[in-house]
C-alpha cells in the first residue's frame, strides 16, 4: 500500500463522513450537473482546482447520464496542465527538434 496524499487524511474522512450525512439521492455531481446516486454509484467529495477546500460531491464511477468519471477527469486535466506549464520551452522556436 502506498503512502497517502496529504488531502486524503484523516482531516478529509472527517469532512467527507459530514458531507455525507446531509447528502441526498440524485444530489448533482459538482463538475457535469448530472444526478448521483450513491451509494449505488460511488462518489467522491471533490476538491476545489485551488485546493482550498471541497466544491461538493462528483462522479467517482462513470456517470449514468455522459459516462464521465468527474473526479478523475478533472484531476487528469489539472495534472496535464501542471505538466505542460512545467515542461513548455521558454522559448517556443527552441522546443523539441524531430
Amino acid at each position: 500500500m502506498g503512502k497517502q496524499r496529504p488531502q486524503y487524511g484523516m482531516l478529509h474522512k472527517a469532512v467527507r463522513k459530514e458531507w455525507l450525512a446531509r447528502y441526498r439521492p440524485g444530489q448533482l455531481c459538482v463538475r457535469c450537473g448530472h444526478p448521483t446516486y450513491y451509494p449505488q454509484d460511488q462518489i467522491d467529495l471533490d476538491h476545489r482546482d485551488d485546493g482550498q477546500g471541497y466544491l461538493g460531491f462528483s462522479h467517482h464511477s462513470p456517470c449514468r447520464t455522459c459516462g464521465q468519471r468527474c473526479n478523475q477527469a478533472a484531476g487528469g486535466q489539472k495534472g496535464q496542465r501542471n505538466w505542460q506549464a512545467r515542461n513548455a520551452p521558454s522559448d517556443p522556436s527552441k522546443g523539441r527538434k524531430w
